[in-house]
């Protein structure tokens, strides 16, 4: 019993005094026993070692702003992307809506005037006393009308609503 009270009580106290040993030894050395150039060594290899630590660590910080701030911009880049793609759709989408609405005024602007033009000449007609006099009187004004749209059409202005336009001119 008494081997193994001695045994942790032993390993105690080589513990305490390895380290102590440990601590003793960079103290133990005084500055007489070690030479100066000795010591200029030892603390140019320490300064040497600190310098290729900071580097390393520089060089660690570096690579991670560069890391950051290309990660930063390619953020930045989408966002810029995403909103002119907004951008666009948005005047897509306006340029649309114009088109749609300039489409639907002039298709409700021609039933309009296609459709009543035609009543109020039936109605002329209806309420007209003399449809026989009228009628011979649009014959020749018909035929000049209908050269005149010919010429039109003939000069480069073939689109039903530039006719259209030009017969309502007349």
């Amino acid at each position: 019993m008494e081997a193994v009270d001695d045994a942790p009580s032993q390993r105690a106290t080589d513990d305490s005094h390895s380290s102590s040993n440990e601590e003793d030894k960079p103290t133990e050395k005084p500055d007489e026993v070690m030479t100066f150039a000795e010591f200029m060594s030892a603390q140019t290899k320490k300064d040497e070692a600190s310098i290729q630590a900071a580097a390393e660590l520089n060089a660690k910080e570096a690579e991670l702003r560069r890391k950051e701030e290309k990660e930063h911009n390619h953020r930045e880049h989408l966002r810029q992307v995403r909103k002119q793609n907004k951008k666009m759709m948005g005047e897509h989408r306006h340029h649309q809506t114009v088109r749609k609405t300039q489409r639907e005024h002039r298709r409700s602007h021609r039933s309009a005037t296609t459709s009543a033009q035609p009543a109020a000449d039936v109605d002329t007609m209806m309420t007209s006393p003399v449809t026989a006099a009228s009628e011979d009187a649009d014959v020749p004004f018909s035929a000049e009308l209908q050269a005149q749209i010919a010429a039109f059409r003939a000069a480069g202005h073939h689109t039903e609503e530039a006719v259209r336009d030009f017969e309502e001119g007349l």
